[in-house]
């Protein structure tokens, strides 16, 4: 085939797909025959119900693309709301259209994103709103948005219920950092007489994996904790415990105690 007549039928193509094209009116050009069937925009025509939140549907107008906590900052209270539901509810269905070749980099960037919108709702922590939505995230299976969602709760005043899903948080937790977010908030929470975190806290001294243990046994974590009552169930757990560092550590957190009781 001369090149001048190939050229010419290979225009002629085109021009009839851009005529079929036109001639459709929903700006979405017809599928070739043979070629793979396109995803998103021919997502619409499925109901609205049988589809899951996905990062291209989160995206409009602007979405939760990365962006600067300066931007987030100025975005409205209700924005920020919604996207974090809609991250989680995402993330739930495995549908956030992250880069799934490497699950857990998905799965981290989904979290970072929830991140990054609940530390710019502090300014509106009294919400009921905000109070709502970072308690839902408590159950969430990473520390850094757990942490976030506990940084909104801080001004809160305490409640058994509230309690409790922090404790029920931290029993399933092996992340030290955010044991370390945790503690002050259960602290100031006990000091204003909300019971209930000696049976936890002694559980991860007993059993919890290592590194929170040794955060934990530490005079500057366990000492606000201590109190005359309790004193004698940490020393029968200090006799439970074998040699190790833990054990050396509420040794002296204990001993501290004492000290600063004027006891021996």
């Amino acid at each position: 085939m001369k090149p001048s007549l190939a050229l010419g039928l290979g225009l002629a193509a085109v021009l009839l797909l851009a005529v079929a094209y036109l001639r459709t009116g929903n700006g979405t050009p017809p599928a070739l025959e043979g070629s793979a069937p396109t995803v998103g925009p021919s997502a619409a025509a499925q109901p609205a119900s049988n589809l899951a939140p996905t990062a291209q549907s989160l995206a409009q107008p602007g979405g939760w693309a990365p962006r600067s906590a300066e931007q987030l900052a100025r975005a409205p209270e209700a924005e920020l709301i919604d996207q974090v539901r809609q991250l989680r509810a995402c993330h739930d269905a495995d549908r956030c259209d992250f880069d799934e070749s490497d699950s857990r980099a998905a799965h981290f960037a989904a979290a970072n994103a929830m991140a990054m919108r609940l530390k710019a709702l502090l300014p509106q922590a009294a919400d009921p709103a905000v109070v709502a939505l970072a308690r839902a995230q408590l159950d969430f299976p990473n520390g850094q948005v757990q942490a976030a969602a506990l940084a909104l709760l801080a001004p809160q005043r305490p409640d058994p219920a509230l309690t409790q899903q922090v404790l029920q948080m931290l029993e399933g937790n092996h992340d030290a950092p955010l044991l370390e977010a945790a503690l002050p908030l259960l602290a100031q929470w006990q000091a204003q007489g909300q019971p209930g975190t000696d049976a936890t806290l002694q559980n991860l001294l007993r059993t919890g994996p290592h590194f929170v243990g040794l955060t934990l046994s530490t005079p500057q974590s366990l000492l606000p904790f201590l109190t005359d009552a309790n004193l004698p169930q940490y020393q029968a757990l200090l006799r439970e415990l074998p040699e190790s560092r833990k054990r050396e550590q509420l040794q002296q957190t204990l001993t501290e105690y004492q000290r600063l009781r004027g006891g021996a």
